[in-house]
């Protein structure tokens, strides 16, 4: 099997030092030939490179020969633009720009909950429909009684045991959310750890 070529890389290969040596070789008009048409290829690749590009470069030129608080003046131009500038909202959450206020869009600003239904006096913001919140008086809830004791004297917030419970309520709750599952099987024999709740293995 014949031995695989090696390809022509670095400074010392094959095409680069018949290159070199084509260029040491060259007369003076062949040299002022070669330059010029280095001149007019670069010439034409300026032309071709987009406006983007040359105002980006210009940009960078000025903002090197900027002071402080001419660069400070020139942000706060550009943040007035960029907030004034309509916001596109669809998928910004994947494009997020820390540059762009976006609590100031209309959109998303809903104002304050100014708005009183007159039939069931719940607050409402200005956007919201007349009747989202109890149909136009056609939904009446009754009004709720006052709990019952111990419950009311636990919630009141007045002696140590009701302070002790408002501040500890969470834990109570947490403790309670396992106490109102049941069972279809009572296995007696062995001990099963392990119980589904919406088709989830729960294990304790």
């Amino acid at each position: 099997m014949p031995r695989r070529r090696r390809p022509d890389l670095g400074r010392r290969s094959q095409s680069n030092v018949r290159r070199a040596t084509s260029r040491a070789n060259r007369t003076d008009d062949q040299r002022d030939t070669d330059q010029e048409n280095s001149r007019i290829a670069m010439s034409e690749l300026r032309y071709l490179v987009s406006d983007n590009e040359v105002d980006r470069f210009r940009m960078q030129r000025v903002r090197a020969h900027q002071t402080q608080q001419q660069r400070a003046r020139h942000n706060e131009i550009e943040r007035i633009r960029r907030r004034s500038a309509p916001v596109i909202l669809e998928r910004a959450a994947f494009h997020y720009d820390p540059a762009i206020d976006y609590c100031a869009d209309k959109s998303v600003t809903i104002g304050e909950m100014k708005i009183i239904c007159k039939y069931c006096k719940a607050l409402k913001y200005t956007g919201e429909s007349t009747g989202l919140c109890c149909a136009g008086g056609k939904v009446k809830l009754p009004q709720l009684v006052p709990p019952l004791d111990p419950l009311r004297s636990l919630i009141s917030g007045m002696g140590n045991d009701s302070k002790h419970f408002l501040a500890n309520i969470q834990k109570y709750n947490n403790c309670f959310q396992m106490t109102s599952f049941g069972a279809t099987h009572i296995i007696q024999d062995n001990f099963m750890p392990t119980f589904k709740v919406l088709y989830q293995n729960i294990f304790l």
